[in-house]
C-alpha cells in the first residue's frame, strides 16, 4: 500500500513545483521589463571623496572624478538645490581631482549636492557634503584674546594670556621698539588648548610704550579664511620697567654756588649715595651750618643719562631708639629736584637770585609729609613721632618725576627743614632713585 501510494503522489508534486517556478519567474520578468524600456540606463561615475572648505562668504568644493564613462560637466546644489553652479570638466581625464570656488553664498549651513553629466546629460547618483558657510555674524561674535598679566623682564614685556576660544589660531601684535625699529609679529596659539598662562614676550619694549594687537580666528580646521578682530591698542605702564639706579656710580659734581661741605668728617654729602636705605642715625650727610642759610643745593654726577622715574628720601634718626630725630632738626622737610645734561660749569644761581641756567630742569618739587601732622618740634628732637609716623619715615618718602627725558646731573635744592631755630641745617640718610 506504501509503495502505491509514493507511486501516484511523485508526478502530481512535481507538476506543482514546475507550475509554480514558471508563475515566479514571469513575474520577475515583468518587474525588470519596466526598466529595460528603451535599453539599459548607463550612469556616470560619481563625485568621489567630496571635501568641504568653508570661508567668508564663499566655499571651496574639491573631488575626484574616477574612471568611467566620459563626464562633461559638473554641477553643484546648494540651497535646496534653489542654487546652483555648473562646472566644465570634458577636458579633464579621470580619475583627476576637482577644485572649485563657489562665492557669493549668504552665511549659513548647508548640504551641498555635487552630479557628474555626460555627453548624452545623463548624470550620476548624488554626493553630499553639509558644511557652514560664515560672513559678517560669525565676525561680530569675536573677540580680541583676553590679557591677564603683564609683567617685565630685563628689557622684554612678557604678555600672559587668559584662555582663548577654540577657534583661536593667534594674536598678530605691531609695536616700536627701543630702537626705533617697528615689529610686526605672529604669535600662534599654543598647540595644547587647554595650557594654562600662554605667554608672549616682546623683546627690546621700550617703557611706557604701546603695542597694537588683534586675535584670528579660523573657525573650522578645513577653512580658507582667516578672521580677525579689530586692532586694540594697549598703553603699558612706565612704572613696570622702572629699576632703581645703581648708586655705585655716583660722584659729587661741584658746580659755583652749590655748598656741601660736612658739618664733620663722618657727614660727607657721599653718604646719601653710599648709606643702605635701611639707614642708622650715624654717619648720615649734614651739611655745616655755620654762614649759610636757606636755600641751598648740590649736584650729583649720576654717571649716566637716565630718563629718571621717581625717588625716595629717607631721613636721618630713622632705626634710632624712639626715632626722636624723625621730622626735627635738619632733616629735609621741603625741597626741588632739578635735572640736567649739561649743566654751564661757569654759571653760579647766587648770581642770578638762585635761579638756575636754563639746562636745569625742574624735575618735581617736593614735601615731606608727617602723617600726623606736619608740626615743627619744640627742639632739636622729638618725642610726640607715632607709630605711623615712624613707618612712613622707615618706608622712604616716595616723589614721582615729571617726564623731562634724560638728564645725567642731579640737584637737590634745600627750602626748609624741621628745625625748630630754623638754622640751616640739611640732613639726608639716603637717596634711591628709579628711572626706566
Amino acid at each position: 500500500m506504501r509503495t502505491t501510494c509514493h507511486k501516484y503522489l511523485y508526478p502530481l508534486i512535481w507538476g506543482l513545483v514546475i507550475s509554480c517556478g514558471f508563475f515566479a519567474c514571469s513575474k520577475i520578468d515583468a518587474t525588470y521589463s519596466d526598466f529595460l524600456q528603451g535599453g539599459e540606463k548607463i550612469y556616470t561615475g560619481k563625485a568621489d571623496s567630496l571635501k568641504a572648505y568653508p570661508g567668508r562668504n564663499r566655499i571651496r568644493l574639491s573631488w575626484i572624478l574616477l574612471p568611467g564613462p566620459h563626464i562633461d560637466t559638473c554641477k553643484i546644489y546648494w540651497n535646496n538645490r534653489q542654487d546652483s553652479v555648473e562646472v566644465d570638466v570634458k577636458d579633464i581625464a579621470a580619475p583627476a581631482p576637482v577644485s572649485v570656488m563657489v562665492g557669493n553664498i549668504a552665511e549659513g549651513a548647508y548640504t551641498f549636492e555635487v552630479f557628474t553629466y555626460g555627453a548624452s546629460g545623463r548624470s550620476s547618483v548624488s554626493s553630499e557634503v553639509v558644511a557652514s558657510v560664515y560672513g559678517d555674524l560669525y565676525q561680530a561674535s569675536l573677540l580680541s584674546q583676553a590679557i591677564k598679566d603683564t609683567l617685565v623682564k630685563d628689557d622684554t614685556l612678557v604678555l600672559a594670556w587668559q584662555d582663548g576660544d577654540k577657534d583661536v589660531i593667534g594674536n598678530q601684535i605691531t609695536y616700536t621698539d627701543a630702537g626705533g625699529a617697528e615689529q610686526n609679529l605672529f604669535f600662534p596659539a599654543h598647540a595644547d588648548t587647554t595650557a594654562k598662562n600662554d605667554t608672549t614676550r616682546l623683546a627690546l619694549f621700550p617703557a611706557g610704550g604701546t603695542f597694537r594687537y588683534r586675535t584670528l580666528y579660523l573657525p573650522d580646521s578645513l577653512a580658507i579664511d582667516t578672521f580677525y578682530t579689530a586692532y586694540e591698542t594697549v598703553t603699558v605702564d612706565a612704572k613696570m620697567f622702572e629699576a632703581e639706579l645703581d648708586k655705585s656710580g655716583f660722584s659729587l659734581y661741584p658746580l659755583p654756588g652749590d655748598y656741601d661741605e660736612p658739618n664733620a668728617a663722618t657727614s660727607t654729602v657721599d653718604k646719601i649715595w653710599t648709606n643702605a636705605d635701611a639707614i642708622t642715625d650715624v654717619n648720615t650727610y649734614i651739611s655745616l651750618v655755620n654762614g649759610h642759610a636757606m636755600p641751598q643745593w648740590f649736584t650729583i654726577d649720576l654717571g649716566g643719562a637716565y630718563a629718571l622715574t621717581k625717588m625716595k628720601l629717607f631721613q636721618r634718626g630713622n632705626t634710632e631708639s624712639g626715632a626722636v630725630r624723625l621730622y626735627a632738626g635738619g632733616n629735609v622737610m621741603e625741597f626741588e629736584v632739578w635735572g640736567s645734561l649739561n649743566p654751564d660749569p661757569d654759571y653760579n644761581p647766587d648770581d642770578h637770585g638762585g635761579d638756575f641756567d636754563d639746562s636745569w630742569v625742574l624735575l618735581q618739587s617736593c614735601k615731606v609729609e608727617r602723617p600726623s601732622g606736619n608740626t615743627i618740634a619744640s627742639g632739636a628732637t622729638r618725642s610726640d613721632n607715632t607709630a605711623e609716623d615712624i613707618a612712613a619715615a622707615e618706608a622712604g618718602h616716595e616723589f614721582s618725576f615729571n617726564d623731562a627725558g634724560k638728564v645725567r646731573y642731579l640737584r637737590i635744592k634745600v627750602l626748609k627743614n624741621w628745625d625748630a631755630a630754623g638754622r640751616g641745617f640739611v640732613n639726608i640718610a639716603a637717596l634711591a632713585i628709579w628711572t626706566n
